[in-house]
């Protein structure tokens, strides 16, 4: 029987993890080169006429950072000089699945990425046992924005992102636009772990030295501030009845003297009014 002829325009590429340092130079000239409008070639790997390997050596930000330009690039090739591309990702060596997975999260929607059955199948298996929101609750859209929140929620639970922010709440900052964009119901469920650290963090749970409530009530303000712009509409219940939980924690604290020529007590009530609204 004939091998099946591929469109003279299709090409697979296939993707595998690599411990070479050639394959450092070779990843960061080929997303250089996509990016600085250049031809982007690929090597031949045994069987594979085209092929591409990703660095995995290193420590786990710098693993990170090359899946991530691989998914990036992988993205802009889907159409790319009249060619189509095709990108079969093989399972990386020395990775368990649970180590393997969360590297591709914001590649599962990528519909030129081809994943392991063995990973679709694992991240079925965490959200489904757990009841946790789905990579579809979470990415509606597919829009940039939205996949960096993939990164940071997906396969976590409210305690997972709880225990984020009470050992690092610099995590605020970084958690803060990632909630902006969450799905009405991943939104609801999320949420919750930042309602529970700011409620604790008043009653005095927390010894951060060098942070105050302020810090807190600001992130918590402007957050609500730009999910209320975005999303106000299309919130569930849940997650509305989060939304006036935190609002009462940021007025009790501007209620204070201090904060008497403050804009932020009028921009607390200007949001309550708004979902009151909605929630009629």
């Amino acid at each position: 029987m004939k091998k099946k002829q591929l469109p003279a325009n299709q090409i697979t590429v296939h993707v595998y993890g690599s411990r070479y340092d050639a394959d450092k130079k070779a990843a960061n000239t080929a997303y250089n080169n996509l990016f600085n409008g250049k031809e982007i070639q690929f090597s031949r790997e045994g069987a594979y006429p085209h092929s591409y390997g990703i660095p995995i050596t290193g420590d786990g930000d710098e693993i990170n950072s090359y899946v991530w330009k691989f998914i990036c690039m992988a993205d802009v090739l889907r159409t790319y000089n009249n060619k189509n591309y095709r990108f079969v990702v093989h399972h990386f060596d020395g990775f368990s699945i649970e180590e393997a997975v969360p590297l591709f999260y914001e590649a599962f929607n990528i519909p030129n990425i081809a994943l392991p059955r063995e990973y679709h199948a694992y991240l079925e298996s965490i959200t489904g046992k757990k009841g946790l929101p789905t990579l579809q609750d979470i990415n509606i859209h597919d829009s940039l924005d939205e996949r960096s929140a993939v990164r940071h929620f997906l396969g976590k639970t409210v305690e997972d992102i709880y225990r984020s922010l009470e050992e690092d709440i610099d995590c605020c900052c970084s958690f803060m636009e990632s909630f902006y964009y969450l799905g009405p119901n991943a939104f609801a469920y999320y949420v919750k772990a930042w309602e529970h650290f700011y409620r604790d963090f008043r009653a005095g749970l927390f010894d951060h030295k060098d942070y105050g409530e302020s810090m807190v009530a600001e992130s918590t303000l402007h957050f609500l501030s730009q999910r209320t712009l975005l999303s106000a509409q299309e919130e569930t219940p849940q997650g509305r009845e989060s939304i006036l939980n935190l609002l009462t924690y940021c007025e009790q604290y501007y209620s204070n003297a201090e904060f008497e020529e403050d804009d932020a007590l009028p921009k607390c009530r200007a949001i309550r009014a708004t979902h009151q609204a909605l929630n009629k």
